[in-house]
């Protein structure tokens, strides 16, 4: 992993277009700033039983699907030859 500042000064190096590196990464922090919305939502009322069953049964499809798509994903890079 690398700290994101470094990250973004190393990623300031490259030749990409200003309009593809914004929708680049507005793509890439979606999906952890609705997590991080709901959360807070769902927090605000955790003290009904079944929005915590909802909760639950969300973050267990999301760990779910988290691994099925690691472990698809680095089949796809064995199979291309890529090591990772």
């Amino acid at each position: 992993m690398v700290p994101y500042g470094l990250l973004n000064y190393l990623l300031g190096l490259t030749n990409t277009p200003f309009a593809k590196y914004l929708t680049c990464t507005a793509i890439g922090i979606l999906p952890g700033s609705i997590v991080d919305i709901y959360i807070g939502v769902i927090g605000k009322s955790a003290g009904d039983t079944a929005q915590f069953a909802y909760l639950l049964a969300g973050l267990i499809a999301t760990t779910a699907l988290v691994v099925l798509i690691t472990v698809k994903a680095r089949g796809y890079l064995r199979e291309a030859g890529i090591k990772g």
